[in-house]
């Protein structure tokens, strides 16, 4: 996303939309993919963490929505909650966290490395990850891989 809008990062609080999901949309979503949203926000830790720790870029609930109608499986970015955040946690809430998990039963994935996958413009991989197998739980650490 962010080099779609030609910056190293978005700004913090930008509510990625569905229709910068459909300018990015090639290769098309397909039902049963993963759709991993770089916001470049990541690198901001290194520059400025006191602002990486902050409000941040992310997906808004239509634009999440609109993944979900297309089937996809699971849905990562390199940020620290997928979704946008403005600013107060407690007063803004986590809306995409319970659209996605509790209403289309999506998978979540946060703090993805993407910088590497960008640099190199790859856009389509296999993607594999393997949760720890956790009786009862509802998350789990993983290691995400990228096959090119």
């Amino acid at each position: 996303m962010a080099r779609a809008k030609g910056v190293d990062h978005l700004p913090e609080s930008y509510e990625i939309t569905i229709d910068d999901l459909k300018s990015c949309d090639n290769p098309p979503v397909e039902p049963g993919d993963a759709i991993l949203v770089r916001t470049g926000w990541y690198t901001v830790y290194y520059s400025d963490p006191a602002r990486y720790a902050g409000a941040w870029p992310g997906l808004g609930a239509e634009a999440a929505c609109w993944l979900a109608e297309q089937d996809v499986v699971l849905l990562g970015s390199d940020n620290v909650g997928v979704e946008v955040l403005g600013g107060d946690l407690t007063a803004f809430g986590s809306p995409v966290h319970g659209l996605m998990l509790r209403d289309y039963g999506v998978y979540l994935l946060e703090l993805l490395v993407l910088e590497e996958l960008a640099a190199a413009d790859v856009q389509e991989f296999l993607f594999m990850m393997a949760p720890l197998r956790i009786t009862g739980g509802t998350g789990s650490p993983v290691n995400p891989l990228a096959i090119i």
